[in-house]
């Protein structure tokens, strides 16, 4: 499903005499209406299991599945080459395994080269700009509704 179908699911209302009151559960809906920065450590990694320690912002190059670029967990090998600092944390590049690491932490692990496109910049923060666009305007609301049972 796509985010605007997650959050058509997710809207709810209730119907007094003098309103109506129009809610939405889904997670984002806020900041893509008011804007502000995202930064990791609030949700869970889908590749780790554990909390997430920065974000991973999709290229163009990601492919889409059910209206969303995918998760980086879901692409095949990806190399990761570290950022020089600043909010920049690394990048993931197309990889290939080459072998497998022979020392240090990550031993017995596959050691993956880069080998094509840059798919993700992984950051500490990422600023969204609001649109208030996103929910129509109060008269349009007002023309609309229905109290149900009317007809």
């Amino acid at each position: 499903m796509t985010f605007w179908a997650d959050v058509a699911g997710s809207v709810s209302s209730e119907v007094s005499g003098s309103g109506a009151v129009v809610k939405v559960s889904e997670l984002g809906v806020r900041l893509r209406y008011e804007g502000g920065t995202l930064t990791p450590g609030k949700g869970i990694s889908s590749y780790t299991g554990r909390a997430t320690r920065a974000l991973a912002i999709p290229s163009e190059r990601v492919p889409v599945r059910g209206g969303r670029r995918i998760a980086p967990g879901e692409t095949g090998p990806l190399a990761f080459v570290k950022a020089r600092g600043g909010e920049v944390v690394g990048y993931l590049f197309e990889g290939e395994v080459s072998g497998t690491i022979s020392r240090g932490s990550n031993k017995g692990k596959p050691r993956v080269r880069r080998k094509g496109a840059l798919l993700y910049t992984l950051t500490m923060r990422q600023a969204m700009r609001g649109d208030p666009g996103i929910v129509p305007e109060g008269g349009e609301l007002l023309g609309d509704w229905r109290v149900p049972g009317d007809r």
